[in-house]
């Protein structure tokens, strides 16, 4: 094995080694358990409620449910649930549902640049994906288990059954959200007959994800499939379907040892996102003034004013406390306060 230099044996993990907590993806349409399947994780959990309802009828006395949709608060109180975790407050996080806070995250950055009659261009899509991208960052990092849900919003028509399925592009695009989170991805949904009846069964089906090379060949495949009875004697609790889907993997994930972090030490990684905030905030406060330059009468701040909020759209904190105090000084001078 080569001799790694000094400076970079921080950076280094061993071979074989996986992530301590689980990362989680449940995707499918409504009401076949995707916020139930959060409960079957370890506890005390912090959920975040983005407006969906159905998880409080499964929380228990120690978990958290936070109800909320601004993209701004969800991801104070996902930071918020992070600095708990790390005090060993809290065993899971779970975001219900991703697909909510990820369509609230781009109308609130979007709404204000096409309101102004204008085109989203690329470079705008760094300050729109800004709550998004906190929240990846944090989830990747937080040593707990993650679990997102997600809608499945489209079908289509299977050619051999008639049956109505799933389209991959759903998948593909909420994946896409938060790229290289999920160890592992599952699609829930209604078990139908032949003929497209509901058979009172929901079937859960792993569609991929990080599975650890000493796991036996053919426990775990895309396409395999669980299937739980929705009524009955036969019902199981979200913890026994946990145990059967996912609990199992673990004892061979951590006998390749677990590390709750790679790469960067929390130290770093803090600096490092405090240096990607305040290059946004020095590009953002230097757009605010240039725009304040170019006003001079009231009529004009009037027109402005969209543009405005589209320049400071997901800063937060100094930086808008910073920018404020720009806008107030403008507005005195022009005679507005």
């Amino acid at each position: 094995m080569p001799d790694v230099p000094e400076k970079f044996k921080k950076f280094q993990t061993a071979a074989g080694v996986f992530r301590k907590f689980d990362k989680v993806l449940f995707w499918g349409p409504p009401k076949v358990g995707k916020s139930r399947g959060i409960f079957g994780f370890p506890g005390p959990r912090l959920v975040i409620d983005v407006r969906e309802g159905g998880c409080q009828m499964y929380a228990e006395p120690d978990d958290v449910i936070l109800t909320m949709e601004r993209p701004k608060d969800i991801v104070e109180a996902w930071e918020w649930g992070c600095s708990e975790a790390k005090k060993g407050t809290f065993a899971t996080l779970a975001l219900d549902s991703g697909t909510g806070f990820w369509e609230r995250t781009r109308d609130e950055g979007t709404e204000p640049i096409t309101k102004a009659g204008k085109d989203v261009r690329f470079q705008d899509w760094a300050s729109i994906k800004k709550p998004s991208n906190k929240f990846l960052d944090l989830a990747m990092r937080v040593p707990a288990n993650v679990v997102v849900t997600a809608w499945q919003k489209e079908t289509v028509a299977d050619e051999s059954s008639g049956a109505f399925k799933p389209k991959k592009v759903d998948l593909a695009r909420i994946e896409g959200k938060f790229p290289y989170l999920f160890d592992y991805m599952f699609s829930l949904d209604q078990e139908d007959d032949a003929l497209g009846r509901p058979t009172g069964k929901y079937q859960m089906t792993f569609i991929g994800g990080r599975v650890p090379p000493t796991v036996p060949a053919g426990s775990i495949y895309p396409g395999k499939s669980w299937s739980f009875p929705a009524k009955g004697s036969e019902v199981r609790t979200a913890k026994q379907v946990y145990d059967e889907v996912i609990g199992w993997l673990r004892p061979y994930k951590e006998a390749g040892g677990v590390p709750t972090l790679m790469g960067l030490d929390e130290e770093q990684y803090q600096k490092s996102w405090e240096e990607l905030e305040n290059s946004i905030t020095d590009e953002a406060v230097g757009k605010v003034i240039r725009l304040l330059q170019g006003i001079t009468s009231p009529a004009q701040w009037r027109q402005k004013t969209i543009e405005l909020s589209q320049i400071t759209t997901g800063l937060g904190g100094d930086s808008a406390r910073e920018i404020q105090k720009l806008v107030d000084r403008k507005r005195a001078d022009l005679g507005l306060l």
